[in-house]
């Protein structure tokens, strides 16, 4: 009975050791582009989160990571902007205080942001309704017309952002200004947002700081291989059970 107890506890142990583990990456941003893409409407596959092996890679092989959001120029972008008919999704968390915050954008052609409020950086499930203040994708009228989203959220917290970008055709990059930004406000004035990760020609943007002493970054999932020494235990005493018999 001893031995069979035993086995029971090390079984729901390995199992806790292939439990998701959930990773917390300050200050990054995983974007993903997507190729030959239709149009003006975001027709690209979203950022994945899963790296299941845990070795800093995410598994589908083509989302990365990102320190920064910057699309001011097609020369010294963050990523990849070379090229006609793509889309990037970009996913980041960040935290507010009072759940008051704006985003613009100015990229050629075509953005969008939506913005969930979530229950913590370690944990996206959703306390709240998405809002998508910023969607200019409906058509390719407005590729050089500044846009703004204010958020009002009537609380502060965590927030999941989802960026997407969509090119057309004709080079990719800011038609003016700054071409992605952040201001912890409400403004409608270009000059208000900062860089995402990086200094703009406004400044660097600043996130206010949780309790946890988290900002903005980004969580991913791992599932870890169970360790050898746990797999010897239940060898051994899979072993001591049957000598039992």
């Amino acid at each position: 009975m001893k031995i069979t107890n035993h086995l029971i506890m090390l079984s729901i142990f390995a199992q806790s050791a292939n439990a998701a583990v959930l990773g917390w990456s300050e200050g990054q941003v995983l974007g993903l582009r997507t190729n030959n893409t239709v149009g003006f409407v975001f027709d690209g596959a979203p950022a994945s989160t899963v790296d299941a092996d845990g070795d800093g890679v995410i598994d589908d092989g083509q989302t990365s990571f990102y320190s920064s959001i910057n699309v001011d120029l097609e020369a010294s972008a963050s990523f990849d902007l070379g090229g006609d008919d793509f889309d990037w999704s970009l996913r980041f968390q960040m935290y507010d205080a009072d759940g008051v915050f704006g985003f613009t954008e100015n990229f050629d052609d075509s953005a969008r942001v939506s913005v969930t409020p979530i229950l913590s950086n370690t944990n996206l499930g959703s306390r709240g309704a998405a809002s998508t203040l910023i969607d200019d994708a409906d058509s390719g009228s407005s590729w050089n017309t500044r846009t703004f989203g204010n958020y009002d959220f009537a609380g502060g917290g965590w927030f999941d952002v989802t960026v997407e970008l969509d090119e057309k055709g004709g080079g990719a990059q800011s038609a003016g200004g700054i071409g992605f930004g952040f201001f912890n406000g409400a403004s409608t004035t270009d000059t208000d947002f900062q860089g995402i990760g990086y200094a703009s020609a406004n400044g660097q943007a600043e996130f206010d700081v949780a309790g946890n002493g988290a900002s903005f970054g980004v969580l991913t999932s791992t599932v870890p291989e169970p360790t050898t020494p746990i797999l010897g235990l239940i060898g051994v005493l899979g072993l001591a059970l049957r000598r039992r018999k």
